[in-house]
């Protein structure tokens, strides 16, 4: 038998239990009912649908003492002792039928396999009845074993319990022979067979576990004695289940068949003579206390944890983080219990305001429920650094047991590095982007994609920032003294690509070729050192852009920029108005609009009736209308060609706000009611545009460039820019 290793706990709990009202002796279940043998009151069939509420559905008083049970189809077979084989229709559970009997002399248990029933009989050994007719059964075969007092049926034969262990050849019903026989040094009442393994529950000395691989000889595997009389065994994954009469229900893990061990007990309160087992529910036959349904819990458990957050942020902790696992089914995470404390910054934040106010400290042992797992939360300030700055210990719950051994969560800071990027040269006829990227090693790979390949084109634009772009044809007035600041985990390495007359959004989705992109190599590129560590990187014949690592802060707004469609302002940590001032340059023929609306989302869902909730996606009919009718009231952004204008606004706080350009055109025309005159509009979101192409750069922080022709038209993105000069209000 090969079965998989099963590190986990078992725990057992009392579900439910229904006195039978006589003596409970074996147990068979099938779908939602229990069958069980009681010797003063024969066929008691129990509704187990709900386990904690077992109710007896259906009976019937077999002429002499219930003690065998096996159920197969629409009948119950019940080994009668001195009335034999008795045959019960139990097609209506409600009301069971004798449907047709078969005198043994004493029968005590019985096995059911297509049209045979072995009935073992204390004092004529096994006898095979043909049921085919189950009106009018009849003796096929018969062995005198000697006592029998319990059998299975594996495969071609029968393993019979009482005179040791006999292997019973019933290849020919009609002439059953004895293959082998094993002496088992106690009384043997019972056997299940499992793969190569037969499991005799021996009465005094335990469970014997027995390689029958060769039935004709099989042998001792292992031993293990019960603290009771082992009176009957089932086995299910890697445990057997004795039913231990007064030591009640012994759970032994067979993982390995050759050093079984004692995995549980539960002491039932009668004698456990009968025992099944269907999937997380043991059912025990319990002589005076009849039936008892025990639970029997997989103790859940889970992993080690380690996180990395930036300093002077919020960690909210999710069901995730806790690696819930638990073979039984339908289990899931309910509770978290602490076990030890970080010495700060934990909470559990009741008011979900973000803050740790009175009473929301985290006290040692604190169990924290599911529903309230996301109210736990870390909070640090700017000087949390490193690797190990916090930890706390953890069990998870399945709702019955905590995992038996605490588990770590590890709280780890990055130490970030701001570098400032300031364009000192750049082509008169080319616009490109200039991005950064992480690679893994010094051989520049990602993961396992070497440099060299349009995979690795791919995967680099992918965990890319935008640092800036550059546009060709300047428009009158416009400054082009910009510094991009962007924010790098220290110890990353970069290295650094253009993206010629094109973006990198525009090579992700398609519309640009991977061809378009040009990554730093010897062959175009230098690293030029100079004073005060300053950098400058030289693309030849395109850009040099300088490099300075600073302690400025990213500029208010920024917190998305860099990432793909990323042209936002990110307004979602702020907590008081912002003050806008634009300062807005054209090169364009076209007389152009500039706003900015709210969205819900960084995929640029807008929220219509107010719950902060996207109602309308990218893409969606309605959204251009949605858009320009919730935008920003007073920021209403037009200039001469060759001119600048300069405006000031309002922006809400804990938002998140996207540009957008009304080509020639002007708000009312979008939203008046006929739709002919509706000019085009254009999104930093590519699926929000009818040509799906890229209208909007970032030229640097807070600084957008706006192309206005279809399908990009000459691509120089200077038909409106916006610089936007972000303060608390």
């Amino acid at each position: 038998m090969s079965i998989t290793a099963y590190p986990s706990v078992l725990n057992s709990f009392l579900k439910g239990t229904l006195d039978t009202l006589g003596v409970a002796y074996s147990v068979a279940v099938v779908d939602n009912y229990a069958y069980v043998a009681d010797a003063n009151s024969g066929l008691q069939i129990i509704d187990i649908t709900d386990p904690t509420a077992p109710f007896l559905k259906g009976s019937l008083d077999t002429t002499g003492l219930a003690y065998g049970i096996a159920v197969a189809g629409n009948y119950a077979y019940v080994a009668d002792t001195t009335s034999g084989l008795q045959i019960i229709d139990i097609t209506n559970p409600s009301a069971p039928s004798l449907k047709g009997t078969f005198d043994t002399i004493f029968a005590l248990n019985v096995a059911v396999v297509g049209n045979y029933a072995y009935i073992v009989d204390i004092t004529s050994g096994l006898q095979i009845i043909d049921i085919t007719n189950p009106t009018a059964p009849f003796l096929k075969g018969t062995l005198n074993t000697g006592p029998a007092l319990g059998v299975t049926v594996a495969g071609d034969y029968a393993y019979v319990a009482g005179n040791g262990l006999e292997i019973i050849n019933i290849t020919d019903p009609a002439a059953p022979s004895l293959t082998a026989r094993f002496d088992t040094p106690g009384n043997a009442y019972n056997v299940a067979v499992a793969g190569n393994y037969a499991y005799v529950a021996d009465y005094g000395s335990g469970l014997q576990i027995i390689d029958i691989t060769d039935p004709t000889a099989p042998f001792l595997k292992s031993t293990l004695d019960t603290t009771g009389n082992a009176y009957s065994v089932a086995v299910a994954g890697n445990y057997a289940y004795v039913a231990d009469t007064t030591s009640g229900l012994q759970i032994i893990d067979i993982t390995d068949p050759a050093a079984p061990f004692l995995k549980n007990t539960f002491d039932t309160p009668g004698a456990a003579l009968g025992v099944a087992v269907v999937g997380k529910y043991v059912y025990i036959a319990d002589e005076n206390s009849g039936l008892q349904i025990i639970e029997n819990n997989t103790v859940p458990t889970s992993a080690d944890k380690a996180i990395t957050i930036n300093p002077d942020s919020l960690y909210i902790f999710q069901p995730s983080d806790f690696a819930f696992s638990d073979p039984d089914s339908g289990d899931s995470l309910q509770a978290v219990q602490i076990i030890t404390l970080p010495e700060l910054g934990f909470f559990l934040d009741s008011n979900d305001n973000d803050t740790l106010d009175s009473g929301e400290a985290i006290s040692l042992g604190q169990i924290i429920p599911l529903d309230k797992l996301s109210q736990l939360k870390f909070k640090t300030d700017i000087t949390a650094a490193g690797n190990n700055f916090a930890s706390f210990q953890f069990k998870i719950s399945d709702g019955k047991d905590y995992s038996a051994s605490p588990n770590n969560f590890t709280i780890n800071f990055t130490t970030q590095t701001n570098l400032s990027f300031k364009l000192v040269k750049q082509s008169s006829s080319m616009v490109y982007e200039l991005g950064a990227f992480t690679v893994d090693d010094a051989e520049g790979k990602i993961g396992d994609i070497a440099p060299g390949t349009t995979e690795y084109t791919e995967a680099a634009l992918k965990r890319a920032k935008v640092v800036f772009s550059s546009i060709a044809n300047i428009p009158n007035g416009f400054n082009t003294d910009l510094a991009t600041l962007q924010e790098f985990n220290s110890g990353e390495k970069l290295r650094f690509f253009l993206v010629r007359n094109s973006s990198i959004d525009a090579v992700l989705t398609g519309e640009a070729a991977f061809s378009d992109v040009i990554f730093s190599s010897a062959a175009n590129f230098e690293v030029e050192p100079s004073k005060n560590e300053v950098f400058s990187l030289n693309f030849q014949d395109s850009a040099t852009p300088e490099i300075q690592p600073t302690n400025q802060e990213l500029p208010l707004g920024t917190g998305l920029q860099g990432q793909q469609e990323g042209e936002l302002i990110d307004l979602r940590d702020v907590t008081q108005q912002v003050k806008a001032e634009f300062v807005v340059n054209r090169e364009a023929v076209f007389n152009n609009f500039v706003g900015f609306y709210r969205v819900s989302d960084e995929n640029g869902g807008i929220d219509v009736n107010g719950d902060r909730t996207a109602d309308i996606l990218v893409g969606q009919a309605g959204y251009t209308e949605a858009a320009v009718r919730g935008r920003v009231a007073g920021i209403d952004l037009t200039v001469n060609n060759q001119g600048t204008a300069t405006y000031t606004g309002t922006f809400e706080p804990d938002s998140l706000f996207a540009p957008f350009i009304i080509v020639d055109g002007r708000p009312d025309a979008i939203l008046d009611s006929n739709p002919n005159n509706d000019p085009a509009v254009y999104f930093p979101f590519l699926g929000a545009n009818t040509d799906k192409t890229d209208h909007i750069r970032l030229l640097g922080n807070n600084t957008f460039g706006f192309e206005d022709l279809l399908n990009g038209g000459d691509r120089d993105y200077n038909d409106v820019i916006v610089r936007v000069n972000l303060s608390i209000a």
